[in-house]
């Protein structure tokens, strides 16, 4: 359809120009007999007569006062005839001359050249001609009709730049609805070819104000979701892909149908999604040659991930099962996904099963890394976690060197080779993420691993000065707790006992809970032990030892043994001893000599300071009982 109904427009040209003078005497020249019998033929249509009779009479006439009128006769029905080539010359030689008849209207001579040159399929003629004109065109019809017959070549030809030059000026010449939404969409268009998809969105936007006929505004309101989609503007291409669709028919609907069951579906619109996606396969048939519809594997797609967005898992699996046997892209897809039914479940198992096989019927898909990540993470998050499997199909991951969260692979991977013992490959890989991605979420993640390394490796002043810096730059980080763990322990170990109370001790006072902090109250005690304050270290040796010593109404006792109890008993002994508090020194070591259930280097120890303690407190049966055992 173009800017203008042709027909009608053309009937007004030929309407307005072909009203012949005939008041002149055929006896005030011989010459007009021949000129009127033209005339007549015309206004009968009798076009071929007509054509015969006016080229008769220019060549016997051609200086004629009637030439011109004449000339434009056998223009217009060589025109009738839709002789264009052959009425082009006649209309150039009237329009080359600086003056003509006055009831010859020149703007309607260049509006019928350039029509011919249209059905010629002259259009850069045409262009040039409307162009050229342009100023010469005062009838504000057949300038705007210009102008859009200049943007429609232009659009034609794809000249996208040429396009925004002149449907801004179609646009300022005041059309007619239906012109004018045609201007802004193409204008839109241009815009959208230029990638000045913004500016698209502001053009296409005005044809729905207008009083336009439909097929311009379903055309819009398409492009103009296209638009908002490329922008990411979900919730605007949503409505005006709902606008378009009733206008649309046949193939064009399918596709508007599926586009906007995928926007609802990324608006989290999981049902109405749906209904589209149905909607859409019901209609899509196979191409004459059996080619399917070209949707059809991603809207089944797109249904069974909805089903799983609801949480309807039952559904998903069926659905994910049912094209998942494939062998395209969105068959690989559909298995990574299908995994996720069951890892979002907790079953992990099923989850690990389902991406194992995909990796072995997709080892060269594009979506080879999401699958192998994936199975990664299931692996890890077993019950007994797969730390070797998992390790390995990161690594593949990691030599791809394609995927999009290389860092949580880098990340992950270091944590797989640390609980594999494999502590300088994770330290490696920790280095690497640090060095990489300074400011990633995991980047914390990554400091602590580094730091727990090397303490692992036992190089502990290393350690040391890597937990103070973990410790500095992530100061809400979980693991912060357990870095000053680490730090207190790192001095423990190097018999540093200030440093070491320094950072165990305000953390005692916070009483973290977890398997990693067990021995944090013992560590407390014996750093002041080794000082010698024998009070200080009597509070924290106590809340050691009752997490693991149980004594009943009835003097009945239950001894958990463990790593450092047997030691806490005989040093809080010691500490109640020093502090003159020998009653209680002697409990502990009842316990630790008599209770105690696995085997203590201490015993000999706490046997002779039993029995030093009850000859001292003159409990001499119980001072026997050592000596004995000695």
């Amino acid at each position: 359809m173009g800017f203008f109904n042709l027909k009608r427009f053309n009937y007004l040209l030929m309407a307005l120009v072909l009203t012949f003078p005939s008041i002149i005497l055929a006896a005030e020249d011989a010459a007009l007999d021949q000129y009127f019998v033209a005339n007549a033929a015309y206004n009968r249509k009798l076009y071929p007569v007509a054509v015969t009779q006016f080229q008769t009479f220019l060549q016997k006439h051609g200086n004629h006062p009637k030439a011109d009128l004449a000339r434009r006769g056998l223009a217009l029905s060589q025109y009738a005839l839709k002789q264009y080539d052959k009425a082009m010359p006649q209309f150039a030689a009237l329009l080359a001359k600086p003056r003509l008849d006055k009831t010859i209207d020149r703007e309607r001579l260049i509006m019928l050249q350039g029509q011919c040159m249209l059905f010629s399929s002259k259009k850069d003629e045409a262009r040039q001609l409307f162009i050229a004109q342009l100023n010469n065109l005062k009838n504000p019809t057949f300038k705007t009709a210009a102008l859009a017959a200049i943007c429609d070549i232009c659009f034609g030809k794809s000249e996208w730049d040429k396009v925004l030059e002149w449907t801004k000026k179609l646009s300022a010449s005041k059309p007619a609805p239906d012109q004018a939404a045609r201007a802004l969409y193409q204008q839109g268009y241009a815009f959208y070819q230029t990638e000045k998809t913004s500016e698209a969105t502001v053009s296409l936007s005005k044809v729905a104000q207008l009083q336009a006929i439909p097929e311009w505004k379903t055309r819009a309101a398409f492009l103009l979701g296209e638009c908002h989609t490329l922008l990411k503007e979900f919730d605007k291409a949503e409505p005006a892909y709902a606008v378009a669709l009733p206008g649309m028919k046949g193939n064009d609907a399918l596709e508007c149908q599926y586009r906007l069951g995928f926007t609802r579906f990324l608006l989290s619109k999981y049902e109405p999604a749906t209904f589209d996606f149905e909607t859409y396969l019901k209609g899509a048939k196979p191409d004459a040659e059996g080619k399917p519809a070209p949707h059809v594997e991603e809207s089944k797609f797109y249904i069974a991930r909805s089903f799983l967005e609801r949480e309807d898992y039952n559904q998903a699996n069926q659905k994910f099962s049912q094209i998942a046997g494939a062998k395209s892209l969105t068959a690989a897809k559909a298995n990574l996904w299908w995994a996720r039914v069951f890892s979002r479940q907790n079953q992990f198992q099923r989850s690990a099963q389902i991406l194992v096989d995909a990796i072995k019927r997709f080892p060269n898909s594009p979506v080879i890394d999401d699958i192998e990540f994936d199975y990664a993470n299931a692996l890890i998050s077993l019950k007994s976690p797969d730390w070797k499997l998992a390790s390995d199909a990161l690594s593949h991951v990691e030599r791809r060197g394609k995927f999009g969260q290389m860092p949580e692979v880098i990340a992950q991977r270091s944590t797989c080779l640390h609980k594999l013992k494999d502590y300088n490959n994770s330290l490696r890989l920790a280095d690497s993420f640090i060095a990489r991605f300074k400011d990633h979420s995991l980047l914390g993640d990554s400091r602590y691993m580094r730091a727990e390394n090397l303490f692992l490796l036992n190089r502990s002043d290393e350690s040391a000065k890597a937990y103070t810096d973990f410790i500095r730059a992530h100061k809400d980080h979980a693991s912060v707790p357990a870095a000053q763990l680490r730090i207190a322990q790192v001095h423990h170990l190097a018999k540093r006992w200030p440093q070491a109370l320094q950072s165990a001790q305000p953390l005692l006072a916070k009483k973290p809970e977890g398997k990693l902090f067990t021995q944090l109250s013992f560590l407390v005690g014996d750093c002041f032990f080794r000082q010698d304050k024998w009070k200080e270290s009597i509070k924290p040796f106590e809340d050691f030892i009752n997490e693991r010593v149980e004594i009943n109404n009835k003097k009945q006792y239950k001894v958990s043994a463990g790593p450092n109890l047997d030691t806490a008993l005989i040093q809080v002994a010691v500490a109640y001893d020093r502090t003159e508090e020998k009653a209680k020194a002697l409990e502990h070591l009842r316990t630790l000599a008599n209770h105690y259930p696995g085997i203590t280097p201490h015993l000999p120890l706490a046997l002779a300071e039993q029995g030093r303690l009850s000859f001292q407190t003159e409990d001499l049966k119980t001072a026997e009982e050592p000596s004995k055992d000695l």
